[in-house]
């Protein structure tokens, strides 16, 4: 019988070899940028430092390994206020299936708002044509993570969990369409006693299956390496904190730190991201629970050029 613990680890090597040749071939021209951006409202303000962590439905988003933790279902509703109008939403469910896992499913949907249509007149200067257009993005995401007792060349692991990600995306500007799929693979191990769990996620590896143009393109792929360690203070005062490196496909090395001191059910987190995309690289916010199974999270995002982003987050387990 083939122990389904090795088939993840080996399934998970493969991908990681396939990864690094990509990263081998340079950055490259990549589309769907809309998947990179964060979007719970807890990850976002601890900076997304979130891969060690994702012990809730927003690890669909961050680490799909880490939904095997979950105890009971949870389902998510995030807003984002984005700038110029643009905006985003995000629904994450995620369903505990005995001792054979947790599956999720999530949808991100993107739209720009109306944007005017611009054109060259006869001088080449640039006109408006007094016709406006949007701009709409969405992706469907389809996850399994699981426990797993394994080996990995020969040494046998401790418990630990893989999770695997199937997405769907479809691009749309103006009457032009683009789609493809893609694969997020992750693996989390929480340290025996040590209160300390590391993740390794690798997102967004695949390409475009129709292109707005003859030129099939690839996904923006990341990579990411993350630890976090939580602590108890006293009497229902928690604190964790976060960190993760992750190797993007602009062939940048990004920093992520992140911190959630919670008392009881109110929590405040902060957050730093070294983004070069970014102009301001904090982040905070705050989250509490009401009737021990709903929950409200907020991220204040600012951006020193653009403005300020705004997350809120509605969470629910039964």
């Amino acid at each position: 019988m083939i122990n389904r613990g090795n088939l993840i680890i080996n399934s998970l090597l493969i991908i990681l070899s396939i990864t690094l040749s990509v990263y081998a071939s340079g950055p490259g021209t990549n589309v769907a940028e809309f998947l990179r951006i964060g979007i719970g409202a807890r990850p976002l303000g601890m900076g997304e430092a979130y891969s060690a962590i994702s012990d809730d439905v927003y690890g669909i988003n961050s680490n799909p390994a880490g939904i095997v933790n979950i105890e009971k279902n949870e389902v998510s509703l995030t807003h984002v206020k984005w700038f110029a109008g643009i905006g985003m939403d995000n629904i994450l469910f995620a369903k505990r299936i005995k001792e054979k896992g947790t599956m999720g499913i999530g949808v991100i949907s993107l739209d720009s708002g109306n944007i005017s249509e611009t054109d060259m007149d006869a001088l080449e200067e640039i006109i408006e044509t007094g016709r406006d257009y949007k701009i709409t993005d969405i992706a469907l995401t389809i996850s399994y993570a699981t426990k797993l007792n394994a080996k990995l060349f020969g040494v046998k692991m401790p418990v630990s969990s893989a999770g695997l990600n199937m997405k769907y995306y479809q691009e749309q500007i103006k009457d032009s369409r683009s789609n493809g799929v893609g694969v997020d693979c992750g693996f989390k191990y929480d340290v025996p006693k040590k209160d300390i769990s590391l993740g390794l996620v690798i997102q967004n590896l695949g390409s475009q299956l129709k292109g707005f143009n003859d030129k099939k393109e690839r996904l923006p792929l990341n990579l990411k390496l993350g630890g976090a360690y939580r602590r108890n203070l006293k009497d229902k005062i928690d604190l964790t904190t976060s960190l993760d490196i992750e190797k993007s496909h602009y062939d940048e090395t990004i920093l992520h730190i992140g911190s959630e001191l919670k008392y009881d059910f109110f929590a405040l987190r902060i957050g730093y991201n070294s983004d070069k995309l970014r102009d301001s690289n904090m982040s905070a916010g705050f989250g509490f629970e009401f009737l021990d199974k709903y929950g409200i999270d907020y991220a204040w995002v600012p951006y020193t050029l653009l403005g300020e982003t705004h997350r809120i987050s509605f969470m629910a387990k039964f």
